[in-house]
């Protein structure tokens, strides 16, 4: 686990590396057929953009956070997962 220290209104970029990204891409180039490689290669391109989380107001013990990411990719909290995984089933 990786614990950063923040100040209110301070910023922290996450992003997947583009050596990654290129790599996943070339073995879609080789393996996947070409309906599924353009589909993968958009989410790609999704997932390819920083997400960027902010630090907005400690009040006690709690602290509010919040994120900047696409549209298309979907932020929940812990116990909101384990809600949809258990309904899901």
């Amino acid at each position: 686990m990786l614990v950063l220290t923040r100040k209110r209104n301070e910023k922290i970029v996450t992003q997947p590396s583009p050596r990654l990204i290129d790599e996943i891409r070339t073995a879609l180039k080789r393996a996947a057929p070409p309906e599924l490689a353009i589909e993968a290669n958009m989410a790609l391109d999704v997932l390819g953009k920083p997400i960027v989380v902010t630090l907005v107001d400690i009040r006690g013990d709690k602290c509010r956070l919040g994120f900047e990411a696409d549209p298309a990719i979907i932020i929940h909290r812990q116990e909101v997962v384990e809600a949809i995984q258990r309904d899901t089933k």
